[in-house]
């Protein structure tokens, strides 16, 4: 406790992570080693090996603003010693602090009723998709879980790395894929967790579990997390996981899985039985990465060729070298933003013509009403939904 208060006190921002792992297990005892992980302040490496003297902060200043009898520590040691264990700091190269606390344990005679059956989900892919997951947020609970189960599961640290894998065929996409990924509120990332995600991944069965690190999540329509199938605390309880298995069991059982699975097939070959010899060719201008993979992904199941750049300058050294049907274009762009382009396209004569779409994260109704310094003939509202791109495409190839 007296650890995870310094914790507390030490980080004004960021994460603070405790965990329990079995560090040693034997017939009548075992041995747990204590985490608690922060991202705060850090401790000097010349003061490192003071922590554990009496009255002794890494930085004296923080007397003065924290306060504290600068016992904590040294008792802790003292307790941890009399109590057979060992307590340590970790070096962190990346910043804030890290102790460990090791403790033995006797174990009780009467074996614990196991429910590992209960918990366990069988016949699916397991996918832990976390860009931060090795430096802050450990899933081992999740993980000690999933092999009480005898289940595996896949490690990704970014969405292409997961897009691989299922290209490449090393993970079974012939049953549902369980996706758990962090949301910790506020990240730009998670405003593209929509339909565009699951179609980007172009498998049959998605079932996305949001990991919250606290709290209840909230409900209203701006919520990073109405766009998962389940949330779940980052603590993964055993009647959390109980749930989750009984939430995916019923969209099994619904048929959910299959008849999404069922409208992607109809959807390949209605694209192969239709396609006309010469596909319409759109210039995508998008500055974000995320954004510009998951619209040509959608874009080229559809059928159309698309050609992408990241600012107004590169869609004007493209339109001078090649022709294109359509244009959808950001409005908040770097070198030169949508406003500019699209005036610099309406003076062209050659260009003049094209239809443009285009995409804001504000208010469309800012632009959709000021046709004299902003022509163009559509204004989609960021994160948009790929059933109002590919339609809104449509009508304009077909006009």
């Amino acid at each position: 406790l007296n650890v995870l208060d310094n914790a507390v006190k030490f980080t004004d921002k960021g994460q603070i992570h405790f965990s329990v792992d079995i560090e040693e297990s034997y017939e009548d005892s075992v041995s747990l080693r204590f985490t608690v992980r922060d991202t705060g302040i850090g401790i000097p490496s010349d003061k490192e090996n003071q922590i554990f003297e009496p009255f002794s902060q890494g930085d004296d200043s923080l007397t003065r603003r924290f306060g504290g009898t600068g016992l904590g520590l040294a008792i802790c040691e003292k307790l941890v010693r009399i109590m057979n264990g060992e307590i340590w700091k970790e070096d962190n190269v990346t910043g804030g602090t890290t102790f460990h606390v090791v403790l033995p344990f006797e174990l009780s005679e009467i074996e614990e009723e196991r429910h590992e059956e209960e918990i366990g989900i069988r016949d699916l892919s397991i996918i832990i998709l976390d860009t931060h997951a090795r430096k802050i947020l450990d899933w081992t609970p999740l993980k000690s879980i999933l092999l009480k189960s005898r289940m595996s599961y896949h490690f990704f640290s970014s969405i292409d790395q997961l897009k691989e894998a299922i290209t490449e065929k090393s993970i079974n996409t012939e049953v549902p894929l369980v996706i758990f990924i962090p949301v910790p509120t506020g990240t730009q990332e998670e405003q593209h967790l929509d339909e565009s995600f699951r179609n980007y991944l172009d498998v049959p069965s998605v079932f996305l579990v949001g990991v919250r690190a606290g709290g209840e999540p909230e409900k209203s329509a701006d919520s990073p997390f109405k766009h998962f199938d389940y949330v779940i605390s980052s603590g993964f309880k055993r009647d959390e996981i109980s749930e989750l298995r009984k939430s995916i069991e019923k969209k099994v059982v619904s048929g959910s899985f299959a008849r999404r699975a069922e409208v992607k097939e109809e959807d390949a070959v209605t694209r192969k039985t239709s396609g006309s010899t010469s596909s319409p060719h759109i210039l995508l201008v998008e500055d974000n990465p995320v954004n510009q993979r998951l619209i040509q992904i959608l874009l080229q199941k559809q059928g159309y060729s698309i050609t992408t750049v990241s600012n107004g300058l590169e869609a004007l050294d493209k339109l001078k070298e090649q022709r294109f049907d359509l244009i959808i274009a950001d409005i908040q762009m770097p070198e030169m933003d949508g406003k500019e382009l699209v005036k610099r396209i309406k003076e062209n004569r050659e260009w003049g013509n094209i239809p443009i779409i285009a995409m804001t994260a504000h208010d469309p109704s800012e632009y959709q009403n000021d046709q004299e310094t902003f022509d163009v003939d559509e204004v989609l509202k960021k994160p948009v939904h790929p059933k109002d791109v590919v339609k809104t495409i449509k009508k304009w190839l077909s006009n």
